[in-house]
């Protein structure tokens, strides 16, 4: 949450001219509701089921950047079918980043809408301590900081 999974890989398919594909936007498409309010209805282990039936949809593409949520690489075995499948690319992202990013956001995201600074930060580092694991099994890792160019570095090494 944070990393620039959509907006970095939005970037990228269009430096490359491959198609982008965010996995949360085509659940909530052919869902008909927002992630949060599948949450809300159904819950997380319903939601991660759909999570892995729209994952495994995108086999079809061929040269694609599929843009993933944050735990999509944690649940299902996942990560094993996204590594047999593809390329799979962790945007390590310091935690002062992310936090300062979604602090900017937090009405646009239900789970942390009512942190403070000093609770998001918290949230943040325990996610990524119980999703590291999973994370670290990436083809590549990039080093996301403010500073890098993500695309530039990225697209040199997919190709």
């Amino acid at each position: 949450m944070g990393c620039g999974k959509s907006h970095e890989g939005k970037r990228l398919a269009q430096k490359l001219q491959w198609p982008f594909l965010d996995l949360d936007a085509e659940i909530e498409r052919n869902e008909k509701k927002s992630i949060s309010k599948i949450f809300e209805e159904n819950g997380e282990t319903h939601f991660r089921n759909l999570e892995s039936k729209y994952l495994k949809k995108t086999v079809g593409y061929k040269k694609a950047i599929i843009a993933t949520g944050g735990g999509t690489p944690c649940f299902n075995n996942n990560i094993k079918w996204m590594k047999d499948n593809g390329v799979v690319i962790y945007l390590k992202t310091p935690i002062e980043i992310l936090a300062a990013r979604l602090e900017k956001e937090k009405e646009l995201r239900p789970l942390i809408a009512n942190f403070n600074k000093k609770k998001l930060n918290i949230f943040i580092k325990k996610l990524l301590e119980g999703r590291k694991s999973y994370y670290e099994q990436a083809n590549m890792i990039f080093y996301n900081h403010s500073d890098s160019d993500l695309v530039e570095e990225l697209s040199g090494r997919i190709v």
